[in-house]
């Protein structure tokens, strides 16, 4: 039998359209819950777009568990990074980078794309880019 984050990758695939994007997909055994992070290309996902997308798999997921727990939302404004379309997301905006190496800095998000990430460092003004692999934490640097 297919593992369950497999189905529930293929389910989700044919659900969202090109406007969403899987951040991730957290499964724990031991309470049965399944928690699935989402989130939009332009603006934020909303609770109601949760919702549907919690209702359109609900019946998939009843067909092979039993006592299971649903929960689908955004990863939260504050939540590292997890994929490259987060990064592709938010270009243009500001980021506080620490790399593999575990060096430090704020950043600009210039571009991204599925392989690399191109950032300007706001203290020195170089520009380089990383693979995603070389970034250990990223998160959004948010001002109000």
């Amino acid at each position: 039998m297919q593992n369950l984050k497999d189905l529930i990758l293929e389910h989700l695939q044919n659900i969202l359209n090109n406007e969403f994007f899987i951040v991730d997909i957290q499964l724990n055994e031991k309470n049965d819950t399944i928690r699935i992070f989402l989130d939009k290309y332009n603006g934020a996902i909303s609770l109601n777009e949760c919702e549907h997308i919690h209702k359109q798999l609900l019946p998939v997921l009843d067909e092979v568990m039993d006592n299971f727990e649903l929960e689908v939302s955004s990863p939260g404004l504050t939540a590292p990074f997890k994929v490259w379309q987060q990064y592709y997301k938010n270009i243009n905006e500001k980021v506080n980078i620490i790399t593999a190496d575990n060096q430090q800095f704020r950043a600009q998000i210039l571009d991204a794309d599925d392989k690399l990430v191109e950032l300007k460092n706001l203290k020195t003004n170089e520009v380089d880019s990383y693979k995603y692999s070389q970034i250990k934490k990223a998160t959004l640097i948010l001002d109000f």
